[in-house]
C-alpha cells in the first residue's frame, strides 16, 4: 500500500506517513497469519492529539484513513500505531485499584456493558495515565443513570504490538518505524556503557534543575495526563532535590546549577524551616519529621553556602539529637510527636547526617552518637527486614567506614545488600522492562 498515491486527501510524502506506510504493510501482511482483531491509530502535532481510530480486521485501512486523516494530513508529525491479538475474558471488581498494574501499556481493553462499548489502547492508557480499573469506572459511568450497584464489569485484554512513527529523517529504505515496548523502548543491557550513564544523568540533571523557578521553588509534581500541576507537596522529596541539586553542580563543576541550587536551598529554607524553643524543625502539611529536618541539614552542610546557615543546621541537629534516644534509636515525627513509624527511612536519614557530620568533625564524641545508632538499627532491621531501609544505611555506614575502617559497619554492609539482592529479579521478571528491579512476588 503507498499512501502518497491512495487519495488526493491523504497525499503527504513526509517520513511519518512513510514508516505509517511500513506500519500498515506489516497489518495487510500478517493480519490473518497473526490473527489480528483490531488496528489502532492515533495522530499527533507536536505531541498534541489530532485523531484516533480503531478499525477491525475486515475493514479497508485505505478508506479509514481518508475518512479520518484526509483533511488533516498536512498538520501530522507523528503516529503511533498498534496491533491487537489474543483476546481474553477477564472481569474487573471496581472496588479493587492498581488492577494488572503490570499490564498496563501492554495490554488494550475494550469493554461491552450495559449496553454500551468502550475502546482503550494501551498507547491510550498510558497517554491518560488510566489503569484497567479507572477505564471500568469510566465506562460505568458512560452507563445509564439509572442507580444500579455495578462492582463486577466484564472487559476483553488484549495483546498488542506498538509502533511509532515521527518525522525523525529515515537511514533506510522503506523508512522504518519505531517498535516500541510498553509505549517505549527497553534499554538493553549490553548497551549500558560509562558515556550512556552519564549522558543520562546529564538529562536528568538538566530536567530536575528546569523545575526550578526564578524563586527557587521546584515543582513537585505534574501530570502529562492533565496538563497540570498538583497541588500536593511531600518535604522529603523536596530536601532531596536540594541535595541532590548541591551534589550535581559539584560533580559538573557548574556555577549556573549551583546557583539553582542555592536558590532553591533559600527557598526551602524560608518557607519550611520552624524555631521552636531552639529545636529546627521542617513544617510542611502539618507535620514536621525526622527525615526532612536530616535532610535539610545535609543540605546545608553540603552547600558552599553553609556558613550563611549554620544556625538553622545547628538547630536542625538539635532537634535530631531531641529526637534520638539512649539505646541508638530515633523518634521519627516531632509533630506529631506520638508517630513513631517510618523507621525504614527517616532512620537512615538522619544516620547519614550524623555520618556527613562526623567525616568533617573526626569528633569522637559524634562517631560514639553515630555507633549507637548503628549498633540498634543493625539488630532493628534483622527483627524486621524491608527494601527501604539498606540504601541510606549503606550510605552512612560507608561513610563511616572510609574513616574507621570498622570491620562491624563493613560485614553489615554487605549483609544489608547481599540479602537485597536475593530480591533482584531477572528471569523471574514478567517483562523486559522490570529486569533489574527489587521487588519479590513471594515476598511482598
Amino acid at each position: 500500500m503507498d499512501l502518497s498515491v491512495t487519495s488526493n486527501s491523504v497525499v503527504n510524502t513526509s517520513f511519518a506517513y512513510k514508516k505509517l506506510q511500513v506500519v500498515l504493510d506489516y497489518w495487510e501482511q500478517d493480519k490473518n497469519q497473526q490473527s489480528y482483531n483490531y488496528l489502532y491509530i492515533c495522530a499527533r502535532n507536536l505531541g498534541q492529539k489530532v485523531q484516533a481510530f480503531w478499525i477491525s480486521q475486515q475493514e479497508d485501512v485505505e478508506a479509514a484513513l481518508e475518512k479520518f486523516f484526509g483533511s488533516t494530513s498536512a498538520s501530522i508529525t507523528s503516529f503511533e500505531v498498534e496491533f491487537l491479538y489474543s483476546p481474553q475474558q477477564r472481569q474487573v471488581d471496581l472496588k479493587q485499584k492498581n488492577l494488572w498494574n503490570s499490564l498496563r501499556g501492554k495490554y488494550a481493553a475494550i469493554i461491552q456493558y450495559e449496553g454500551r462499548t468502550t475502546q482503550w489502547a494501551s498507547l491510550e492508557m498510558l497517554a491518560k495515565n488510566l489503569s484497567f480499573s479507572n477505564i471500568a469506572h469510566n465506562h460505568v459511568a458512560q452507563c445509564s443513570k439509572q442507580e444500579k450497584n455495578h462492582q463486577i464489569v466484564p472487559i476483553t485484554l488484549f495483546k498488542t504490538r506498538q509502533f511509532f512513527c515521527d518525522n525523525t529523517p529515515a537511514n533506510s529504505t522503506p523508512a522504518n518505524p519505531v517498535t516500541l515496548f510498553r509505549g517505549n523502548q527497553v534499554v538493553k543491557l549490553g548497551t549500558i556503557n560509562k558515556p550512556l550513564l552519564l549522558n543520562t544523568i546529564k538529562a536528568m540533571t538538566q530536567w530536575l534543575a528546569s523545575q526550578v523557578d526564578d524563586q527557587g521553588k521546584a515543582s513537585y509534581k505534574y501530570w502529562p495526563s492533565r496538563g497540570e500541576y498538583a497541588s500536593s507537596n511531600n518535604a522529603i522529596r523536596q530536601w532531596m532535590a536540594t541535595v541532590c541539586l548541591n551534589r550535581a553542580a559539584k560533580a559538573f563543576n557548574s556555577q549556573s546549577l549551583q546557583k539553582v541550587a542555592n536558590n532553591n536551598l533559600i527557598y526551602n529554607l524560608t518557607t519550611t524551616f520552624k524555631l521552636d524553643k531552639g529545636l529546627g524543625h521542617i513544617l510542611m502539611n502539618g507535620s514536621a519529621k525526622l527525615g526532612a529536618a536530616a535532610l535539610a541539614a545535609l543540605a546545608i552542610l553540603e552547600s558552599p553556602e553553609r556558613q550563611r546557615y549554620l544556625s538553622q543546621e545547628y538547630a536542625l541537629d538539635h532537634l535530631i539529637d531531641h529526637l534520638s534516644n539512649a539505646n541508638g534509636s530515633f523518634d521519627t515525627f516531632y509533630i506529631p510527636r506520638e508517630r513513631k513509624d517510618n523507621q525504614n527511612f527517616y532512620s537512615g536519614e538522619a544516620l547519614l547526617f550524623l555520618a556527613s557530620r562526623y567525616v568533617i568533625s573526626r569528633n569522637p564524641a559524634e562517631l560514639e552518637r553515630f555507633m549507637s545508632g548503628f549498633s540498634y538499627y543493625r539488630d532493628w532491621h534483622l527483627k524486621n527486614r524491608n527494601p527501604a531501609f539498606v540504601p541510606w544505611h549503606t550510605q552512612a555506614y560507608y561513610l563511616v567506614w572510609e574513616v574507621t575502617q570498622d570491620e562491624s559497619l563493613k560485614a553489615f554492609i554487605f549483609e544489608m545488600n547481599d540479602w537485597l539482592l536475593s530480591m533482584q529479579q531477572w528471569d523471574s521478571a514478567d517483562f523486559d522492562d522490570m529486569q533489574g528491579r527489587f521487588y519479590d512476588p513471594k515476598r511482598p
